[in-house]
Parts: C-alpha cells; structure tokens; sequence
C-alpha cells in the first residue's frame, strides 16, 4: 500500500515552504527528459506541499505556530513549469515558462480534507505544452495554492495571470516582478507560492554570506511517471515548500488599571486598533538577495547572531534553511496607502470598523530599508484606549496632562488658570472692582480646545488679551468618548537582533543609526518591517501616559526611534512565522 504524508505540520512551523529540490544539488542535464511526455506532451508527477517542521529560532523572539485552521487550508492550486537551471540568482531568473495544470487530483491531504496537517499530496498531469524538451537543462516547479482567480489556466495549459488578456510568456524573473493586490481570504484561502531558501545557516555565529537563494523546486527525470497508474504506484515525488503572502497582525493586552506614573485609571480589555501605512500591492514571489546575508549587529551584547538565514534545515534530508526577509517593490519610498496632508485614513468618529483585541488583519508585507528608518514609510498600528468610562474628558498642559476633568470641572480649573496670566494682572489693575467669572472652551476637530471666551463682571473691559495670552501659553486637549490614541510602529527583528547603541548622541536620524550606509546595514535593516508569512502579536503590557486626543500625524522625516514613553509593548514574531511586540503606552 503506498504510503500517504499528511501536511498538516508543516503550517504548525512556519509556513514557511520553499520549492526547491533536496540538498538542492544542481540540476543536471537530461537529454531524456522529452522521452518522459507522450505523443500529447503528458506526463505525471507527485506533487508534495510541505511545510517546515523545525524552527532555528534563529531570533530571541522567534516561534512557529499553527494560528487559526482556516489559514492554513488549500482550497486549490496552479502548478507553474519553467526550464532551466536553479543553481545561479541568473539562471533560476531566465528560466522558460512552459505551461500551467490545476492540481486537482489529491491522493493524500489534511485531517479534515482541506487543510496542510504537515503534507497534501498530489498525483498531478503536467505539460511540457509546445516546448522541445530533447536538449533541455531541467524542469523547475512553481506552486501557487489559493490563486483566489488570479492564476487563470486554460485548456491548452497556458496561463492568464492577474486578470490580463494576453497569455503569459516570460520567465521565472518576469513572474516574480509581477504585482498583485489580493492576498486572499480565510474563506477562499490566503494565497501562498514558493518561499525562497538559502543554502547555508544563519543564526548564532554561523555566516551565510555568499548563499545561494533558490526558490524553484527541481523535477528530476527520474520524478516523471508515463501515466498516472505508474505515477501513484511510484514513490518518487517533488517537495514544494511555500509561504503565506499576507503577514499577519493581531493585538493582545495584559494592561489594566491605572497608569504607570498617575493615579489615572483606563480598561485596555475594550481597546480598538487600525494599521496604518500598508502596501497594497506585493510581488508574487517574495524578492530577497544575499547582499545583506553576512550582517550581524555590532550593537548586540554578544555579536554574531546573522539574522536573514535560519539554523536549522527545513527538515529532514534537506540542506536548505528559511529565509527572513523582504525586498518589496517600495523600500525606499511611502507605503501606497500613507495619510495626505490633513487626512488621516482612520475615521475616529466610527469604530464600527476598527478592530477589536479578537480580531486579526492581514496586509502586504513593507519592507524598509536601511535609509527609510522613517515613520513616514514604516507601517504602524494606531490603538484607541478608553479612559474615564468612556465619558468625555479633558486634560491640561498646566496641570501635566495626566489629570482628567470633567466639562463643568474644566471651565472651573480654566478660570483659576487664566487668573495666574500677567495679562490677567493688567486688566485687573485697571478693573479693580471687576473680575472675570467664566471661561468658554470650545473643542477643535484635531481634538485640542481653545479659549474662545473669557467673561467678567458686566462694566468691565474687554478681557481679550487674556484670551489670546490663554491661548498662547496653554494646551488643552479634548477626548471624545474618553478615548486616547496611541502609535505602534511595527518591528520586525526589533531589539532583539537590531538593538540601539547604548549611547546615542543626538534625535537626528544620523545620531541614532549613523552615517554610514553599511554600518546601516549591518546594525538596523529590517529593525522596522513587514515581512509575508510573518505573524506580528502586539502585547499590550502597561500605559504610563494619556494619548493623543485624535489620531497621531504621521510626521515627515522622523526617525522610527523617536523617544516616545507613552505605551511598554512587546512585538512577538512568529513565522508563522509569529513576532511579539509589548508596549507600554
């Protein structure tokens, strides 16, 4: 009886899968390789989509999860061959596309039928469509799972892609360059291609510089069945690695009570949280060089962590190790979706459709690299925290800004306030017998108030000089529905492998990651980022301050690491990568 592999696992690691051949040895040539077709150009092969079922821990914070079961279902598949070599970046580049076949035959698949529980099966036709395979140097494999319509394929095996009208012709490079906008859903299933893989270690004191990043598998002649009795009889198959092309965020909090330094309290359990600065396109393939490979932190405690390749293989009988990085289409520009002047993309008038601590959002990954450490192009979350029991409130510049007062409460503490002004002096020398009874505030729509009366005993003067020295000297912030904002950039190998110096002379963006682009390198890239097949759990852990009163700007030419001592958060990463995040806001 022929022996079935579930793929129910390999999601539990990582779904991080490559498709790339065991030991990833070069591909050969076979002259026999056209034999292998019949009169029609059809053959059959087992088609393996794995996923990992080690994880390196090659970061403090790394872990491997199954997360939710609809995310890691297969609810169909495109299986792409190109012809040509694997063992060079320019090779695997210029591979020829050859044809497309739906895989729709599964011999063995997930607990339930659907989803990877480690290994899904397929004995699959394929086609060599109208290529001459006589002299060809290897067929190489391409997988995408959940194409969600963006992989349409017709009769004659060749391939529509992304909605075109025209067939696809090119090469793997070409495919890989090509931008989608769709990352799928937990209902059709989160879309999912091959994931690249290094030939060499990363991780403690092992440097991958110098690997070779693949990401076709290889389909060896030996691989290739006449028919389809031979095929499922046979125990040769190819193993398909592959990777989520969504990241994923979710917002865990452990805060309660009052605030770290005040008496202030606030229930973090009914928070609400939307992203902001995503992408909303991606590649199909995930882009990744290994210019960078052999970058470990000079600012770590014990240098030598090489954080862009895994410690341990992908599994068994492999040479191949997960890859931890992006390069998306925009590193050194904006996200797509960045805030205008004057907008903010996030309505605070409505929180019908911000997310709720239960909820997870999956957006593209943004990659920023070493020079755009800036909180223009870094994607962040923004979490809106009720305090005083969701009643409205204001706070005071004069007062520290961490008490809270009521409306009636406000206007009293105001009118004490504007009495303390010289202007206030001025005008009482010359209104002895008078004196001011009330203030008015009025609420902006950028959630500060202002002064906008100041009203004293009938007969005296005009008190406005002390309305405009009131305006000039205090800050009054006004909290709609007791909710306080709050900004979360995202990191992704963060403090733990991409820590700040220990000193740091200055807030300029030089001060804090210095002026040399490869130091930059180094230390920093990836400190900030979003990478596919990543799960980034932001852990709220305690709030030491009042927020913003409205949704915080995102400022121009602000380094990520502004000082900011408002939230303690903790970002985990698993792969699925899931990377943690706690603050303190």
């Amino acid at each position: 009886m022929r022996k079935l592999f579930l793929l129910g696992a390999l999601f539990a690691a990582g779904l991080s899968f490559t498709a790339c051949s065991s030991g990833n040895e070069e591909v050969a040539q076979e002259p026999s390789l056209d034999n292998k077709f019949d009169a029609q150009g059809k053959a059959y092969v087992n088609i393996a989509i794995n996923m990992p079922t080690s994880g390196g821990l090659t970061r403090a914070n790394d872990e491997f999860t199954d997360g939710s079961s609809d995310e890691f279902k297969v609810e169909d598949a495109v299986l792409l061959l190109f012809n040509g070599k694997n063992d060079t970046r320019e090779h695997e580049d210029a591979a020829t596309f050859i044809s497309a076949s739906k895989m729709n035959n599964k011999v063995s698949q997930g607990n339930d039928g659907v989803r990877i529980s480690d290994r899904i099966l397929f004995t699959q036709q394929i086609s060599k469509g109208n290529a001459n395979l006589a002299g060809a140097t290897g067929l190489l494999a391409f997988l995408v799972v959940n194409h969600n319509e963006k992989f349409a394929v017709n009769d004659d095996n060749t391939l529509k892609i992304n909605g075109s009208s025209t067939n696809f012709t090119g090469t793997f490079g070409d495919l890989k360059n090509i931008q989608l906008s769709e990352l799928g859903n937990t209902t059709n299933g989160l879309l999912m291609t091959n994931a690249p893989m290094s030939s060499k270690a990363g991780g403690a004191s092992s440097n991958p510089s110098g690997a070779l990043i693949t990401y076709l598998t290889e389909i060896k002649s030996t691989d290739i069945y006449n028919s389809e009795a031979d095929a499922y009889a046979g125990t040769s198959f190819v193993d398909i690695f592959v990777e989520r092309a969504a990241a994923k965020v979710s917002v865990s909090s452990s805060a309660t009570g009052t605030l770290v330094d005040g008496s202030v309290t606030y229930n973090a359990s009914n928070l609400k949280w939307e992203i902001q600065n995503t992408n909303t396109k991606y590649y199909v393939e995930r882009h990744i060089s290994n210019s960078y490979f052999g970058s470990n932190s000079a600012n770590l405690t014990s240098p030598g962590i090489y954080r862009f390749a895994d410690s341990q293989v992908v599994g068994t009988g492999y040479s191949l190790y997960r890859t931890y990085w992006a390069e998306d289409g925009n590193m050194s520009a904006v996200p797509d979706n960045v805030p205008g002047s004057g907008e903010t993309k996030v309505q605070i008038t409505d929180f019908s459709a911000w997310n709720s601590l239960s909820s997870v959002q999956y957006i593209a990954e943004n990659a920023v690299d070493q020079n755009s450490l800036k909180q223009q192009y870094t994607t962040r979350l923004v979490l809106a925290v009720p305090f005083n029991d969701g009643n409205d409130f204001y706070t005071c510049s004069w007062q520290g800004g961490d008490k809270i007062y009521s409306t009636s409460d406000m206007a009293a503490e105001a009118l004490e306030f504007v009495k303390t002004l010289p202007s206030y002096t001025t005008w009482k020398a010359a209104n002895s017998s008078y004196d001011v009874t009330s203030v008015t505030l009025t609420p902006q729509a950028d959630g500060s108030a202002t002064f906008t009366a100041i009203t004293a005993t009938p007969g005296a003067t005009s008190t406005a000089d002390i309305v405009t020295e009131a305006n000039a000297k205090a800050q009054l912030s006004f909290f709609k529905g007791g909710m306080a904002y709050y900004k979360v950039l995202i990191k992704h190998f963060g403090d733990d492998e991409t820590p700040l110096p220990t000193a740091i002379s200055g807030t300029a963006y030089n001060d804090i990651y210095g002026s040399v682009e490869t130091n930059r390198i180094r230390d920093f890239l990836g400190r900030y980022s979003v990478v596919r097949n990543n799960w980034y759990q932001i852990d709220l852990q305690g709030i030491r301050h009042i927020g913003k009163p409205s949704v915080p700007d995102v400022p121009t030419d602000t380094p990520d690491d502004e000082i900011d001592a408002y939230l303690k958060v903790r970002i985990n990463v698993l792969s699925w990568g899931v990377r943690r995040q706690s603050v303190v806001l």
